[in-house]
């Protein structure tokens, strides 16, 4: 679910260059659960086209735990009698739980806009004829007939009652499910610079792919192999690391992992994601090293540089070195390829170089 933070921030990254933010005392969320939730197969007026309540529960007890369990590294549990599927109706028109005006899903809109969306699961809530406070999470399927043009939607984080999400869909995937409860656990998407969903992860292109580095470590499923601080720079220089498939070096809140790519945008791939975490639980994938010589460079107080020096299907190795500082922010990419991606970050530039004109002419 794309939130005005999130544009914001991605506005922010193309207007200075790729510039990233950094914030190295964040709190993480600490996920760690059994799994308590209900999922309602919706009717909404006229749109009647809906899978049964055991198809739909053969598959949500099936593939879905399986994934939940891979994807979570067991930190959320899941337990059939505490995760439920049922049937709801929601009629054409209704009284609002929130403003007490009339709801109307006879028009297009209702089916796009996120005011709409709430506003059915305030009524399936409602009028689910039980009592649901002990499910947290509420899942909303729409039926397969609708005008909506969407897949998926999700509240970040959740609300007094409970946590929430929609889906429009007529093929049942574990991916797709697992990235709008990503929303709900707290997380925003997994993007590069340029693009929302850039990243290769569940929380970027929705795939057969599990979460980041980074959004696992904020969930606090994960710890890196070694952890580092820009601060003490000695630690940094000339370090060679050896990493198997998933695992994760931490510099400050930059995250190299190396990772199994494949999914309907791309083959098979092993690469070394480089990443950095932000404040908002959204991550911004740096760059990618893919072939033996790749490498990036990080500027923030201290820059590095990235480079893959070995690799087999089995495991990647990589060096990470210091470079001068120049007390710019960004990063540049210097892979084979010959793909460059930074660009100075000139509003700080131009701020250091009126200091120190200033300096100069109070110095005559």
């Amino acid at each position: 679910m794309t939130r005005m933070i999130a544009l914001w921030t991605l506005t922010l990254l193309v207007a200075f260059g790729n510039c990233v933010s950094v914030d190295t005392s964040m709190n993480r969320l600490n996920v760690n659960m059994e799994m308590t939730s209900i999922v309602f197969l919706l009717k909404i007026c006229n749109y009647t086209t809906q899978s049964s309540v055991s198809s739909f529960t053969s598959w949500w007890y099936g593939e879905f735990p399986t994934k939940l369990n891979e994807c979570s590294l067991g930190n959320v549990r899941f337990n059939k009698t505490k995760n439920i599927v049922v049937s709801a109706y929601i009629p054409c028109k209704f009284k609002s739980a929130v403003n007490g005006k009339i709801v109307d899903n006879t028009v297009f809109e209702a089916f796009n806009e996120t005011i709409y969306n709430y506003e059915w699961g305030y009524y399936v809530a409602k009028n689910a004829g039980f009592d649901i406070s002990a499910y947290k999470y509420r899942l909303l399927v729409y039926p397969r007939d609708t005008p909506a043009t969407f897949y998926g939607l999700a509240s970040v984080g959740c609300y007094a009652d409970g946590c929430y999400s929609w889906y429009n869909t007529d093929t049942y995937t574990p991916s797709l499910f697992l990235h709008e409860l990503g929303h709900n656990f707290g997380l925003d998407h997994a993007r590069t610079p340029t693009d929302e969903y850039g990243d290769d992860s569940i929380m970027g292109y929705t795939s057969n792919q599990c979460y980041n580095a980074g959004h696992r470590y904020a969930l606090g499923w994960s710890e890196p192999k070694s952890s580092i601080k820009l601060l003490n720079s000695k630690a940094i220089v000339n370090a060679s690391y050896t990493l198997s498939l998933r695992e994760f070096v931490k510099v400050d809140d930059i995250f190299l992992e190396y990772v199994n790519v494949s999914n309907q945008l791309k083959s098979v791939e092993q690469s070394l994601h480089v990443s950095v975490l932000q404040s908002d639980y959204s991550t911004v994938q740096l760059c990618s090293l893919v072939n033996v010589g790749d490498g990036c460079t990080v500027k923030q107080d201290i820059s590095i540089t990235i480079r893959l020096s070995k690799k087999n299907a089995g495991n990647v190795m990589f060096s990470i070195s210091q470079e001068e500082d120049n007390g710019l922010l960004g990063f540049e990419s210097n892979q084979n390829n010959g793909e460059t991606h930074f660009l100075y970050a000139w509003v700080l530039f131009v701020s250091a170089l009126g200091s120190l004109l200033m300096l100069m002419q109070s110095a005559t």
